[in-house]
């Protein structure tokens, strides 16, 4: 009876370990640094887009650059957007335009990154983002947009990637409706309180079983 109960001790002990370490590896992708926003599952810092508001995609290009105020940081790429968006939903996304399964989503990231465009009729009806991509082998520059909306009484996150509807400027263009996606490598990946966990978890169970051996 005591062997079983042992055993019965070690499974629930390893069970448990499972969950805290799957429930580690699947917390919130975003965190909220103040000015930047860091996409845990990628490993990348993404600035706030009022950083860039109004910029045209030169001015946004000479600020990244050597001299400028945000060296370091740089435009991100159409494939970086989808992986921003696929963690802000919690799983890859596709669809394109407005989306009333993505509302509460899409108004946390305008939360984090802040808006280039807020639309208002007799009231705010919607937030949205406008952003330069990385359009290096483009003449003209690649925007990209997410953002929500309530017009009319309707619910909606809204998505525009470059797999639908886009639009491209003039490099030397602005508008007061457009920034930057601006990215860099995250400075300190959140890997070490899973190892440990992971280490601890290992290191219990295998005491355990020497015991009862």
């Amino acid at each position: 009876m005591k062997l079983i109960a042992n055993l019965l001790k070690i499974r629930l002990f390893a069970v448990t370990m499972g969950l805290l370490i799957s429930a580690s590896l699947t917390e919130a992708a975003l965190i909220d640094n103040g000015g930047f926003t860091t996409d845990t599952v990628t490993g990348l810092d993404w600035l706030d887009i009022y950083h860039t508001d109004g910029n045209t995609y030169n001015q946004a290009l000479a600020k990244i650059s050597a001299g400028g105020s945000l060296v370091g940081w740089r435009f991100a790429t159409s494939a970086e957007f989808d992986g921003l968006i696929n963690a802000a939903v919690g799983s890859p996304y596709t669809q394109v335009g407005n989306d009333p399964a993505i509302y509460s989503e899409m108004v946390a990231l305008i939360n984090l990154f802040g808006s280039t465009f807020d639309d208002v009729v007799e009231g705010p009806v919607g937030s949205y983002a406008y952003g330069y991509v990385d359009s290096s082998e483009l003449s003209d520059a690649n925007v990209l947009m997410f953002g929500y909306s309530t017009m009319g009484g309707i619910e909606e996150g809204i998505v525009e990637s470059e797999s639908g509807y886009n639009f491209d400027r003039s490099k030397k263009s602005s508008s007061s409706q457009i920034g930057a996606f601006l990215v860099r490598a995250a400075s300190v990946p959140d890997t070490g309180s899973t190892a440990a966990l992971l280490g601890a978890g290992v290191a219990a169970l295998a005491f355990a079983r020497r015991r009862l051996g």
